[in-house]
């Protein structure tokens, strides 16, 4: 409920791109230069029609997403007794029925909607902005990024709703939850650490795709899994990191490596926790034991 929705404006994104391109300080005016090039219109005002059309697509994301949080702060008033003078004022003939059929198939169907909306804002802008503005390709910028990262969380917030309020695959997360729980609480300092490095650098690749999407989490997950197996077995996580070690470092040093200083604070960090998950494995005789 508490989603984080970035609004993309058609003067960020021409100011990211005009400063990717052409190295120029400031920000530019695309209704003003749109105007002097009525006739032609040219990709300025192509990259104005991206931004209005993302803008008004996401305006509605955070509408829903505003919705989705009054809705849980009335929930959690309502659970501590806070709505009982407001309910006994409501007229005595409201449709009973009607009333919780809306109050349990509304927050599913806004989770739906705002993903929807989300990534309709993500397709539209993308398939609207100009491939150039005429020095270089248009590289989309970090509000379009925070906007994909909204995305996942989104998405995440609907998966557990699914899970915990409609019971779909309540089962699984339960286990899920308490495994991790009991590997917290009932482990020791030599299994915290690695599971601790672990998580952060899940984490860290769920943030960075705010850069772009990217599975490698996915790794990092599987990782988490193997540490809660009998054996305890780090060896293949631990070669499959190695592997994406050696290529992310290839990627920091490459000429056309991550310019915006926090991503690329974010991918150093990310690498450095691998190697220290690496380390710690091999130094506790978690891998190749």
């Amino acid at each position: 409920a508490g989603l984080a929705v970035v609004v993309i404006s058609a003067s960020e994104a021409a100011a990211d791109t005009a400063t990717d391109d052409f190295g120029a300080v400031g920000t530019v005016n695309i209704g003003e230069e749109c105007a002097r090039w009525i006739d032609e219109p040219g990709a300025l005002c192509q990259l104005g029609a991206a931004g209005n059309a993302g803008l008004g697509l996401l305006a509605t994301s955070l509408a829903l997403g505003l919705l989705l949080l009054l809705h849980a702060v009335l929930v959690e008033m309502h659970a501590r007794g806070k709505l009982s003078s407001i309910l006994a004022k409501l007229p005595a003939n409201l449709p009973e029925d009607k009333v919780a059929l809306a109050l349990r198939e509304g927050p599913l169907i806004t989770q739906l909607l705002l993903v929807v909306f989300v990534y309709l804002t993500l397709f539209v802008y993308a398939a609207k902005a100009p491939v150039s503005l005429g020095a270089g390709a248009v590289a989309l910028g970090s509000s379009y990024g925070l906007c994909r990262l909204a995305l996942v969380s989104a998405c995440a917030s609907l998966a557990v709703h699914l899970a915990l309020v409609r019971g779909v695959g309540e089962v699984r997360l339960t286990e899920l939850l308490d495994g991790l729980r009991a590997a917290i609480v009932f482990t020791d300092r030599k299994t915290m650490a690695v599971q601790a490095l672990l998580l952060l650098a899940l984490l860290l690749d769920v943030l960075l795709w705010a850069r772009r999407a990217d599975w490698s989490g996915l790794l990092s997950i599987y990782g988490l899994w193997a540490f809660q197996q009998a054996e305890r077995d780090l060896t293949l996580y631990s070669c499959a990191t190695l592997l994406a070690v050696a290529m992310e470092a290839l990627e920091l040093v490459s000429p056309d490596a991550e310019p915006a200083p926090a991503l690329s604070a974010a991918l150093w960090l990310l690498l450095l926790t691998k190697i220290a998950t690496l380390a710690t494995s091999l130094y506790f005789r978690f891998a190749f034991a």
